[in-house]
């Protein structure tokens, strides 16, 4: 039975409703004043302009990594046993730079300067919640996600869904499908245990695509969590939208730096490395390729004979981890004609053409 996986980034919810699913540039265009006018908001915007990155506009991804290395400084100021807590100190900094260098005032505020930049950081990671919490209404599922699923499913192959997206735009699709018996029940598993209070089966992760579930059931993998889950001492709650702290939270927040070792989001990373070595097709719908990360996890584990196409409206095509011979561009965005595009290519090429 031929695999087929598909990959959702920001730009596929933002096929659903643009204004209420926003990519990571819009999200800063969301944010409220009370932030948008903090002294280290405008001071890391600020760096970014004139220290543009290479082919990428500033976003929410750029600006949260930013003030992270601003909160990191000053997190070592303010550290009298790390290297520059240390040498500001005392006369240590004189001995290098000069009696005249004044440091004493740096150290006395780099606490309340960390504090500061750290509550920045919360407050725009709290706002994911608020803008990204909304359930799309069916008929805005109707030219994008609804076809390309019960195309996918009717055609008989084994399917897994992943997405770097919090929102509830895939749960929202499946579910409707199913009430409208286009799917199967369950045909596409999201991990939610039903009982009194639903929660998580991350097992279901832990045990890798090729026998978490019977086939052709697979499941919606969220790489970077959702909005809806919630960390408890019986495991991870799946319920209402609501930010709850950020250390009960489920998310891997904007800006993300390092490797994705805890739980579940290591899982779910090993997870995605297995499905796509038993793919036979991959389509990538609004993913950027920016997360390192998952690069390095496609460019070593996918298939050498799995095609590959991109669902994507940006000019110039994306650069991916991929050979140029192996990928297909459909350069447009994620709607009615692009996902009956996709559906026929899948089909032809899993029927055996080209």
């Amino acid at each position: 039975m031929p695999t087929v996986v598909v990959f959702a980034g920001a730009g596929a919810s933002r096929s659903v409703n643009e204004s209420q699913y926003p990519t990571t540039v819009e999200f800063i265009r969301r944010l409220p004043d009370r932030i948008l006018k903090q002294s280290a908001f405008e001071l890391i915007s600020e760096y970014l302009r004139s220290h543009p990155v290479a082919g990428a506009l500033i976003d929410i991804e750029l600006l949260l990594s930013a003030l992270q290395d601003l909160e990191a400084f000053f997190a070592l100021l303010s550290d009298p046993e790390s290297v520059p807590g240390w040498v500001l100190r005392s006369d240590r900094l004189q001995r290098l730079a000069g009696p005249e260098v004044p440091h004493s005032s740096i150290t006395e505020r780099a606490p309340a300067l960390r504090a500061a930049v750290s509550s920045l950081v919360d407050h725009i990671n709290a706002q994911v919640f608020d803008i990204y919490s909304r359930i799309p209404e069916p008929f805005e599922l109707e030219m994008n996600w609804l076809p390309l699923l019960e195309g996918i499913v009717d055609s008989g192959y084994a399917l897994e869904l992943f997405t770097t997206n919090y929102d509830l735009v895939i749960e929202a699709a499946l579910t409707e499908l199913e009430a409208r018996h286009k799917i199967p029940v369950n045909a596409i598993r999201t991990g939610r245990r039903s009982g009194l209070y639903r929660t998580l089966d991350e097992l279901l992760w832990a045990r890798g695509p090729s026998d978490a579930v019977p086939k052709p059931v697979g499941l919606l993998t969220k790489l970077h969590g959702s909005v809806d889950w919630s960390r408890s001492p019986s495991g991870i709650y799946v319920g209402e939208p609501n930010f709850k702290g950020h250390e009960k939270q489920v998310i891997l927040y904007p800006g993300f730096k390092g490797l994705p070792a805890a739980e579940p989001f290591a899982s779910f990373h090993n997870y995605l490395a297995g499905a796509v070595a038993n793919a036979d097709y991959v389509v990538f719908i609004g993913f950027a390729f920016r997360d390192k990360y998952i690069n390095d996890i496609l460019d070593r584990f996918t298939a050498s004979h799995a095609k590959i196409l991109i669902i994507n409206p940006a000019d110039p095509p994306l650069a991916t981890p991929f050979a140029k011979g192996r990928v297909s561009v459909l350069q447009k965005p994620f709607g009615a004609e692009s996902a009956s595009l996709a559906l026929n290519t899948i089909q032809f090429s899993l029927s055996g053409g080209a």
